[in-house]
This record gives structure tokens, sequence and C-alpha cells, in this order.
């Protein structure tokens, strides 16, 4: 029986400590049931040859019920589902589900075992087991029926079961009714999504909630569904709501509908014709779809995990080929950042590794070779949820990177040229530098040792350029250090201004001031003016550029066009830095 349940909280608590769950694998306290014990039964019907069923497990009216605790051996069962792990990528406990001949209410259960036990089975196959009879509850009031297994034997024969109809979905919304439900075989038709839920789940126009611990499906909202397969489960941490519907494979999702691809502009512009709003950060939103998008950056480390210190989030830009002007060239609201985590369970359809190594961690793309990464001029298919971080548009919560080819190979997709500012144009000019110009926040004296520094305001039009890829012509450097507060003091990250006040930025990996001789990189002596230990500092006023083109990015304030490699760069920029010999023979430099 199903009770109150503990809060969704809890669950990740629970699958973030890598701890046994209570009840699984230990030794019974009732004697092994004995096939010779059983009695007529009008509850359940009899396993092969007379033996126990799954019935039998499950439903406690049976006068042949098996107790928690209870060993027995139960033979002649239908494997409906393939190997899958239980709990979080730690865990080393493994499900399956099985279920009696034919597919009837009660007549299933969720087999587990450990993994290095490494039982090999496919859907289909006929298997004899032995196991305890077990309930999963790890202290909550709710729990699910569990066959904890000592072995499992195939027994060569196979079965083709077919699904049981479900009419009315409503029989898994409620406690006491999904009961007879627990890892029993249903199929249900003629429904919609109503609406995408975290972490993979989404919700059916019936009440059901689709999970994803065997197979993910990309749902989108109002998406229809023909039919939908699936195997039940029940999680006691859902407050009184755990009933959920597994789909095994893609062929278990038969859906009559497809996401209608956005356009980035639709994601950017509020103006836009079929805008979608912004989800706010960490909300449940929709994913929408991008086609045919041209990767425009290479990939960089957005954020790493805390215990490995391996990168798990992945940034790069797109944009969108077909928000272009007559010359070919981006148009504002044209670009977005693409946030990837390639290892997320939720990730349906990804084609690039990401440097993925058999631990399961990923390198970070300066540490190998950019093979298996998103590169400048890939075409590529999206899906995800558009939305913000730290006030920067974002693409994130990715389900689909599939890349389709590349500029050079398909013949209807042409890489978009940058979109153009120059500098000989009048302030006044629509494409004139200024339109990106950058702001910068208010320096008080007290948080950077001394030194103080006036607001500067950014350009209205230069959130429009967010994400885009753009292209400075004809600029001279007008600032060649543009430092910012760090531990106490004003530090120099690289940055400079050139004309119309656009700060150029570093964000991939791009280090103008060059390198610092014995200088760390948190010591207050990284500063403008210490020019006695900077090597190869490339930046100088006045310097005249052809052009610098790169990708605007908005980071603490401030919006900056970030070149991504060194052909971005177009002009007399030199590398002279300090003359002082040791820099040319010194390798301590970061």
């Amino acid at each position: 029986m199903k009770r109150v349940i503990a809060p969704l909280s809890t669950l990740f608590l629970i699958l973030a400590c890598p701890i046994a769950p209570s009840g699984e694998g230990g030794g019974g306290d009732a004697p092994p049931a004995d096939p010779a014990d059983i009695v007529e039964d009008t509850v359940c019907p009899m396993g092969t040859d007379g033996g126990f069923s799954l019935c039998h497990l499950q439903n406690s009216e049976s006068p042949n019920h098996i107790a928690t605790g209870t060993t027995v051996a139960i033979n002649g069962v239908v494997v409906t589902s393939p190997s899958f792990k239980i709990g979080n990528s730690e865990s080393t406990r493994m499900g399956v589900f099985v279920s009696d001949d034919p597919v009837a209410t009660w007549g299933a259960v969720l087999a587990t075992y450990e993994e290095p036990d490494g039982y090999e089975v496919s859907v289909g196959d006929v298997v004899d087991l032995e196991g305890m009879a077990d309930e999963f509850s790890f202290g909550a009031p709710g729990s699910e029926t569990r066959y904890s297994l000592t072995s499992l034997t195939r027994t060569g024969a196979t079965a083709n079961l077919q699904a049981m109809p479900l009419s009315d979905g409503t029989v898994l919304t409620n406690e006491l009714t999904g009961e007879a439900y627990e890892g029993v075989l249903v199929t249900m038709s003629d429904l919609t999504v109503t609406q995408t839920l975290e972490y993979g789940q989404f919700e059916l126009s019936n009440g059901v909630i689709v999970d994803d611990s065997i197979y993910h499906h990309s749902a989108y909202n109002e998406e229809p569904l023909a039919n939908i397969t699936g195997v039940i489960s029940y999680s006691p941490f859902e407050n009184g709501y755990g009933f959920r519907l597994n789909p095994r494979t893609a062929d278990d999702v038969e859906s009559t509908g497809t996401a209608m691809p956005k356009t980035i502009p639709q994601l950017r512009d509020p103006a836009a014709e079929g805008y979608v709003e912004t989800c706010p950060y960490n909300g449940d939103c929709a994913p929408v779809a991008l086609s045919n998008m041209v990767v425009v950056s290479e990939a960089w480390v957005l954020d790493e995990d805390d215990d490995s210190g391996a990168p798990y989030l992945f940034g790069f830009f797109v944009a969108d080929p077909t928000a272009v002007n007559d010359n070919g060239e981006l148009l504002a609201f044209s670009g977005i950042q693409v946030a990837m985590a390639p290892g997320a369970s939720y990730v349906a359809t990804n084609s690039y590794t990401f440097g993925g190594q058999s631990d399961g961690t990923f390198a970070k793309p300066y540490s190998v070779d950019y093979e298996g990464f998103p590169r400048p001029g890939d075409v590529v298919n999206l899906s995800g949820v558009s939305s913000e971080t730290w006030d920067m548009a974002q693409l994130r919560t990715v389900t689909v990177l599939e890349k389709l080819g590349t500029t050079d190979t398909m013949a209807d997709v042409t890489m978009p040229l940058p979109a153009q500012f120059f500098g000989g144009n009048a302030e006044t000019d629509a494409n004139h530098p200024s339109v990106l110009r950058g702001g910068r926040p208010a320096v008080e004296a007290a948080d950077s040792g001394g030194v103080s520094r006036d607001a500067v305001t950014a350009s209205t039009g230069v959130e429009s350029y967010e994400g885009v890829f753009v292209k400075l012509l004809n600029v001279e450097t007008t600032e060649e250090c543009v430092p910012y507060p760090y531990n106490d003091h004003m530090h120099d990250f690289g940055y400079f201004e050139v004309t119309g006040g656009v700060e150029i930025g570093g964000l991939f990996d791009h280090n103008y001031s060059g390198y610092w001789l014995n200088v760390a990189f948190d010591s207050t002596d990284r500063t403008c003016e210490n020019t006695v230990n900077k090597c190869e500092d490339s930046r100088e006023s006045g310097q005249v550029f052809g052009f610098i083109q790169g990708i605007v990015n908005y980071s603490y304030n401030v919006y900056r066009v970030n070149p991504r490699f060194d052909a971005d760069i177009d002009g007399s920029f030199v590398a002279e830095g300090t003359p002082e010999a040791a820099c040319a023979s010194s390798d301590d430099g970061e």
C-alpha cells in the first residue's frame, strides 16, 4: 500500500548518497516459499508448472501471497524492459521489469540486482528467477514492491507479450487504484503532452507522468501522441503521486507531430512574430527546436564538476543563417549561446563526444584536439530551453545536438557573414562600433585599492547583438588596458577598448596582456601599470586594425566582443611587451 510520501527534495538527497537502499540485497526473515504449500487461488493465476507467479508477489489478497523478506523461485516469467541503472551515476543497483504471461494487473514487478552480477537479458526473454520479496521505501511511508534477485536464468524461450490497453489513465494518478498496475506493461492512445517537467519527465493529458528512467523522449508542450507504451514504476518520493509510465525505446512513443522549429530571433527579440518568452532561470519550460543553425565559435568549459574537476557543462555559440541582410551579414538577435551538458541523462541525441572519456568524465577542449567538439562551420539541429544565465541569453537543458554536416558540405546552408560595424562612420550611424559600446560599472575606491572610476553607460542597442558574431572595421585602440576590481586592486584581465567604446575580451582563451613573469593570477601586482613583469603585451594605444571580429557576450555587467582565434584580428597587433631579456627566455608565465 502506498501512502503519504516524502517531498521530492528528499529524493535528490537520497540519490546523491552512494549507499544501498534498505531492504535490498539482505537476507530474508521468513523461510523460503515452498510451491508445495500453494493452495487454491481465485485471486492470482498459478505460475509455471503450478509454481508461484508474480501476482503472488504483488497481490496481498492472494492466499499464496509472498510476504516481504521471503525468498522464492518464480519461473517462466517474461522480460519486458532492458536492464537500467537505478539511482544516480554512482549507484551499482540495476533493474529490469518482468511479467507473468499474459500481461495482467498485479502480474509484474521490478527485479533488482547488483551491476557486477551482469545478468544479460533482452525484452521477450523467458527467464527463471530466484530472489527475495522486498519493499523499497528508504524511510518514506510509501513503498515500491521489488524482487531482489539472487539468480536469473534464461530458458532459451521467448515470448511476444502484448501491452495491456489502458483507456483510463487516471487510475495511475491515485495511490490505491494504481497499485494493481505497478510493474505492468501498458499502452495508452490519443493523448497530448500538457507540460514538460524537470529531469526529463512530462505530463500527459490524462494526468499520467512519463519518466525517462529507461528511455528519454524529447517531448514538447501540446505534442500529440497516437500511442505511448511503457512499464509502470512507483516512486515513494512523489507526495502521493508516484506512479510513472516508462517508455523503453523510441518505438514505444508514436508522436503524430513534431516541434515546430523556431528562429533565433524568435528566442531573442520580444518584437518578433512567434516570440518565445524567456524561461526563468531553473524554471520548468518547454524546449524549442532550432533547425540548420551554424556553429560560429569554438567550445569552451562553462562549468566544472565540483568533485572531479572535470568539465561537465560546455558552451558554444550558434548563428541563424536565415537572420541576415541582403549581403548575407548577420542581423541583430541572430545568435545565442548554447549550454550543453553532454553527460546528462536527458540528452537524447548528441553527435559530439565532447572529449568523453572511459570513466564518464569529459576532457577540456584545450587539453585535447578539437575533434569531437562543435566547430565553426558545423550545421546542427538543436532542442533546448530558451533562458538566461546571469542575464546572458542562453539555450540550455539541451536534449538534441545533431550534426547535419558543415557549410562546406551542405548546399542549402551558407556560412553567415558577421554583422558589420565601420569605424569611419559617424557615431550617429546605425553601423558605427559605438552601437556595441559595452558599458562599465562604477568602481568605488574602497573596493579597488584606492582607485575609483565613474560608470560608463552601455549602448541601448548592444543587447540586441548579445551572442551575435560581429565585425569591427577600421578601428583603433582608444584605451590599451581596461582593469576591473579584484582582490582589492584594479586587476588587468587583458581587456582593451577600441573605437566607439567597444571593449575587447578574452572569452576564448585570448589574453592580450601576454603572460606575467612570476606573478600569480590573484596577485595585487597584476595591474595595468605594472609593465616590468608583463611579457608580450600586445596592446598599445593608437593601434589601427583592419578588422576585429568575434562574438558579443555579457559578463559581470559588461558587453565585450571576443575574438575566437588569431585570424579574427587584422592589423598592427604586435607583441612587444617589456624589453627585459628575462621574458624572452622565461617559461614561467601563465
